[in-house]
């Protein structure tokens, strides 16, 4: 199984792009600061993600200011054929 669902805020606007067949992409970067208990211990967690989004999405986030918490739900994958850098990629974002 490979889902995500993590609390985020935004970033970075990658600019909107599109495919030859004029499916709409947008890269961003996110950010995601929480609390976690590991063995016991709180601890401090903040840290970047690549993410796209394909499709129908990319309407919300196109026009998202930079700094806007939101909730979003999708999977990590490969940013490209063989790569071991991943990327986010978001099918559903709420609570924004």
């Amino acid at each position: 199984m490979n889902n995500l669902e993590i609390d985020v805020t935004f970033i970075e606007n990658k600019g909107l792009r599109y495919t030859r067949t004029g499916v709409p992409v947008l890269e961003m970067v996110l950010e995601n600061y929480s609390k976690v208990i590991e063995s016991g211990i709180e601890r401090d967690i903040r840290f970047h993600i690549l993410s796209i989004a394909i499709g129908q999405i990319t309407d919300d986030l196109i026009i998202m200011p930079i700094g806007c918490k939101f909730s979003a739900r999708g999977f990590i994958a490969p940013a490209y054929r063989g790569s071991a850098l991943l990327k986010f990629h978001l099918q559903e974002i709420y609570n924004t």
